[in-house]
């Protein structure tokens, strides 16, 4: 059984990546796109990370009444990892929507990597189980369209849920260092997308208390405190 399952994970793997470079290739650009991956574009080619598709004149919407002077320097109004990741890949593979959209694609394989990797280690190694609930996840169409669409949302599902993973891999070998890190991808979760690190956090709270309420401890807590703490330094440092 579990060998027919490899051969057709092996099979329907490629197909399930020819179908998302299909919607990829033919979906049409999506405002939010640009929005988001200019100001990596721009700090890969001028070398500013400004926001230079929006007027810097006037809100941002009729019904708002927020300055964005200063918006063609410097980026303030999303979260800064998403951006700098946009601008690392448009330095390494180049500039197009197709290209731009590839990191979530990228990022939607590590989210299922992820998901696949928590149901196997909490349902006691069922692959079966595991198998099912990555697909499940795949033929989602919110999912489809996270990975296709050049936006933050896929990066910082990507993060968090590496995060939980990471906890659930890793606790048995030492619960200090699980904490830390787990904590440390929904850290980044939250510099990539804020939603992400509200949704990936409660669920980690959730798994510890759930599998290690008796050994939390102050020290743990520190553990699981330091990463928020260097975010917040580094999200101030960028802001300053």
């Amino acid at each position: 059984m579990l060998c027919l399952m490899h051969r057709a994970l092996v099979l329907l793997v490629p197909a399930y990546l020819l179908l998302l470079l299909s919607r990829m290739a033919t979906y049409y650009p999506f405002v939010d796109e640009a929005w988001y991956v200019l100001p990596g574009w721009n700090l890969a080619v001028n070398g500013s990370f400004g926001t230079p598709v929006l007027d810097p004149s006037g809100p941002p919407a009729i019904e708002h009444s927020l300055s964005l002077k200063g918006l063609r320097e410097h980026t303030y109004w999303l979260m800064p990892v998403f951006p700098l990741a946009e601008a690392a890949w448009i330095f390494m593979v180049g500039f197009s929507i197709l290209k731009v959209r590839l990191l979530a694609m990228l990022a939607g394989l590590v989210l299922l990597a992820a998901w696949y990797a928590i149901v196997h280690r909490l349902s006691g190694g069922n692959r079966r189980l595991a198998c099912l609930a990555v697909a499940l996840i795949a033929v989602d169409e919110s999912f489809i369209q996270g990975a296709t669409l050049a936006r933050p949302d896929m990066l910082a599902a990507a993060f968090g849920y590496s995060g939980i993973a990471a906890y659930v891999l890793l606790r048995a070998r030492s619960l200090r260092l699980a904490v830390f890190l787990s904590n440390a991808f929904v850290a980044v979760a939250g510099l990539t997308h804020p939603n992400a690190a509200m949704v990936c956090l409660p669920v980690l709270i959730a798994a510890v208390l759930v599998l290690d309420r008796k050994a939390i401890s102050a020290p743990l807590l520190a553990f699981a405190a330091l990463p928020y703490l260097v975010a917040g330094a580094a999200f101030g440092c960028y802001v300053a």
